[in-house]
């Protein structure tokens, strides 16, 4: 299927171990999951939501993976109630992080 989110993508663009993916997209999986079944819904669903919020940083944060590993995962952000965005998106709440990234990528843009 060629509009499957590939685990090992949005891993790498984190800095994140499979293991440390999966644990923040909260599926109860068995530790082999994302590599051998990334299909499983649960599984595309999580990366849904990293995929839109990864987009968003990588606007603001444009060609500089280290950096935007970095942020995502140590800096808090008042917004998110001082929570990273990994943190944010672990707690289930990747749609508020996208928000306000929008309103920070507009602001990047001039929009």
């Amino acid at each position: 299927m060629s509009d499957q989110l590939s685990p090992q993508v949005i891993a790498g663009k984190l800095h994140f171990t499979l293991d440390e993916l999966a644990a923040t997209i909260r599926v109860s999986i068995h530790r082999n999951t994302l590599r051998l079944h990334p299909e499983v819904a649960s599984v595309q669903t999580g990366l849904g939501e990293w995929k839109r919020v990864l987009d968003l940083l990588e606007w603001i944060i444009p060609n500089d993976g280290p950096r935007l590993a970095f942020h995502a995962r140590n800096t808090p952000m008042r917004v998110l109630e001082g929570r990273t965005i990994v943190e944010a998106v672990t707690a289930g709440q990747a749609d508020k992080a996208a928000r306000y990234l929008q309103t920070l990528s507009a602001g990047a843009n001039g929009g």
